[in-house]
């Protein structure tokens, strides 16, 4: 019978764990529970997604299409942590913010 002990690499956020520090560090900055990555503007009246066919290109993999964020309030172009994540997507404008002074919340108009 063969044993090994190895040296275990955890998420702070979800708990998953890895054997490389590499891929634990990566899973990390994009992991849904971390509070880096809890984008207000979903839940904000003035978020703007338009899928967008105009920006796809034939990848190795397929097809990619990339959609569109923008604010209608600061007319800004916006990405999300996913597109930040996938290698496969060209970054048009700014990260979404985690806290915005123009948000409303769509969700209390309902």
């Amino acid at each position: 019978m063969r044993s090994e002990i190895r040296k275990m690499y955890f998420c702070e956020y979800c708990r998953k764990h890895y054997i490389h520090p590499g891929h634990a560090k990566r899973h990390e900055k994009f992991c849904k529970k971390n509070p880096n990555n809890k984008h207000k503007c979903f839940w904000c009246k003035h978020l703007l997604y338009e899928k967008g066919y105009w920006d796809c290109y034939d990848g190795d993999m397929g097809v990619f299409c990339q959609g569109v964020f923008t604010c209608k309030k600061t007319e800004k172009e916006m990405f999300s942590y996913k597109a930040e994540k996938s290698q496969y997507i060209a970054l048009d404008g700014e990260r979404m913010p985690l806290e915005c002074e123009d948000f409303e919340d769509k969700t209390k108009s309902l």
